[in-house]
């Protein structure tokens, strides 16, 4: 979980470095659809029926939440300054809980609950000083990328549950997310021709290189989460997303100057306080599932 916190940090910073050269669409099917490509050889040699699933209705109510949130945190990240994009979009680990419970009736232990409440001061300290900054609507779409995720984290908990393994939840994630990627793209290109043209025509090699990196990215991402839910429940995963929001703090400074103010700071350092408690729990939830 620590390398996925790692790696959404690194996503961050390549979309807000590209936001004013690609359109979100072209960014969100790269994210999807380079990955779906690294399956085109097992099937080739093994045919499609190693993936067949029971789930399959459930594996494409994921796709379509995940591929949501993407579109919402890319978004975001456009429009908000790098780290409050992260720390809404890492606002997870609050929404994860209250699903689970009433879908999957995972219970909560005392340490997540406790090292939760000692993040959240944290978030509201580094969401506030630049509340006044950005519109109301594009807070609703950052936040709206956490639950939408939230969501999809669940369901791929109950996707474990019911053995599938991580072969066929990654395959059907990356397949049913590139469909809809190719649909959002075109959707695009008609709604929008000539920005869309433009966009296509204009990319750099650096751009195309970087929208390369953020498709590579995306299924260590997915691969990294898949086999941790496998161990642990989803519930106490969650809080370690926190992770990525000091790390696109940092490097939103680091990169573009934005401001790294004392409220910053002091919330990174109670996400991280947080996250120790919530690991405190994590030995023995390990041991019992094995």
């Amino acid at each position: 979980m620590i390398l996925a916190a790692c790696a959404q940090a690194i996503v961050s910073v390549i979309i807000k470095s590209i936001a004013s050269s690609t359109n979100i669409s072209i960014q969100v099917a790269f994210y999807y659809i380079v990955p779906a490509l690294a399956f085109l050889p097992i099937i080739f040699k093994n045919g499609i029926a190693v993936y067949k699933t029971r789930k399959f209705l459930v594996h494409f109510i994921r796709g379509i939440l995940s591929i949501s949130s993407v579109c919402c945190f890319f978004y975001s990240v456009k429009y908000i300054p790098l780290g409050m994009s992260t720390t809404l979009f890492n606002m997870i680990p609050f929404f994860v809980p209250i699903i689970a419970n009433f879908t999957l009736k995972e219970k909560i232990s005392f340490k997540t609950y406790l090292g939760l409440c000692a993040a959240l001061p944290g978030v509201l300290l580094i969401i506030n000083p630049k509340f006044s900054s950005f519109s109301i609507i594009h807070f609703i779409v950052g936040l709206s990328a956490a639950v939408l995720m939230a969501g999809s984290m669940v369901l791929l908990k109950y996707l474990t549950r019911e053995k599938e393994s991580i072969n066929q939840v990654v395959f059907h994630q990356y397949s049913s997310c590139s469909l809809i990627a190719i649909l959002l793209v075109g959707l695009e290109a008609v709604l929008n021709p000539h920005s869309f043209e433009f966009t296509a025509l204009h990319m750099s090699i650096t751009t195309i290189f970087l929208l390369l990196g953020l498709g590579l990215l995306s299924i260590g991402i997915q691969y990294c989460f898949s086999k941790a839910a496998q161990r642990l429940p989803v519930s106490q995963l969650a809080p370690f997303l926190y992770l990525s929001v000091p790390i696109s703090t940092m490097l939103g400074f680091l990169l573009w100057d934005q401001s790294l103010s004392l409220n910053m700071t002091i919330g990174s350092s109670l996400i991280f306080a947080g996250l120790c408690i919530c690991s405190l729990g994590m030995g023995k939830s390990l041991r019992r599932s094995v």
